[in-house]
């Protein structure tokens, strides 16, 4: 079983600019994140558009 890291918003938003989500699903760990975190995701993308 891989080892759990909650991660959040910063990191999201610099892969995101780097388009370097697949970084991601490379490292062996078992990403989380808080539903406080998808939050501040969605009202900043929200706040883009």
């Amino acid at each position: 079983m891989s080892e759990r890291i909650v991660i959040n918003t910063g990191p999201l938003i610099a892969l995101g600019r780097m388009q370097a989500f697949d970084v991601i699903e490379r490292l062996p760990y078992e990403f989380r994140c808080p539903p406080q975190v998808e939050n501040e995701l969605l009202t900043g993308a929200a706040l883009c558009e």
